[in-house]
């Protein structure tokens, strides 16, 4: 499944998916508060 080619974006690749889990975790939050 891993590419040599993959290695070199694969510090943009971490970086997306802890941007994307950062933004699912805030918006998770917010709809528990809005539902409680």
């Amino acid at each position: 499944m891993f590419v040599p080619v993959m290695f070199g974006g694969f510090a943009d690749l971490q970086r997306q998916i802890l941007t994307h889990f950062v933004m699912i975790a805030e918006i998770w939050g917010s709809y528990n508060e809005n539902r409680t």
